[in-house]
């Protein structure tokens, strides 16, 4: 679901809404419903064309995910990028806001929340990225978005689509992937299988030798950065 509100920031408190999330997700041992996996997109920053591209990724960090994507029981997929490639012969002198295997300036972040409210996004996928031409940000430089199929077939083929939301859609053709492999899974498991096959890049890690941490370290490293840059 790419369905959010950030109107009201909860900072990882249920609202009505994540409630419903949470129990459609859990199922009820009184009632024959099962257990669902629920794909939630986290929210987007908006970094509006023209504003200044100073405000990455510290945006980022201060806007909280956006609700129902605090839900303990569903999945909240945020963005990352790979996309750093830009034709010079399209759009000369236009750079690139977030770095290869950085955070998406799309992801929203619960490092704000507090610390008895679970870390989210639980997984991120790729969610394209913003130009810079000088001090301003270029938001329809459409070579670094991800591309889907457009509603005008008529008149185009594709159409950008990134963000949060295509992210989640990332996500869930992942999860329908294994759910088409290994029919006899719980959600539960297709949701593990998700989250623990994820790694950091060495971007997120930015020299950061998570094999000869010490569990503190790697905790405190974990607490701080896994919002933020969780792939």
């Amino acid at each position: 679901m790419s369905i959010t509100d950030g109107s009201v920031t909860f900072r990882g408190r249920p609202s009505s809404w994540s409630a419903a999330v949470d129990k459609i997700a859990f199922g009820s041992v009184l009632t024959p419903l099962a257990p669902q996996l629920f794909i939630l997109s986290s929210g987007n920053v908006n970094y509006l064309n023209g504003s200044i591209p100073d405000e990455y990724p510290s945006k980022n960090e201060t806007e909280s995910i956006h609700d129902p994507a605090q839900a303990f029981n569903a999945l909240a997929i945020g963005s990352y990028t790979r996309m750093d490639r830009i034709d010079q012969n399209v759009w000369p002198g236009v750079t690139c806001l977030a770095p290869n295997g950085k955070m998406a300036p799309s992801n929203s972040t619960s490092l704000m929340w507090p610390m008895q409210w679970p870390i989210k996004p639980d997984l991120v996928m790729e969610g394209g990225n913003l130009g810079v031409d000088g001090r301003e940000i270029k938001d329809h430089v459409y070579a670094i978005k991800p591309l889907s199929l457009d509603k005008d077939i008529r008149n185009y083929i594709f159409s950008p689509f990134g963000d949060t939301s295509g992210a989640a859609a990332l996500a869930a053709r992942m999860a329908a992937d294994l759910r088409h492999n290994y029919p006899e899974f719980w959600p539960e498991t297709i949701r593990g299988l998700m989250v623990h096959s994820a790694d950091w890049t060495e971007a997120m890690l930015e020299g950061a030798d998570l094999g000869v941490a010490s569990t503190n370290e790697k905790e405190e490293f974990c607490v701080v950065m896994a919002t933020a840059y969780q792939t």
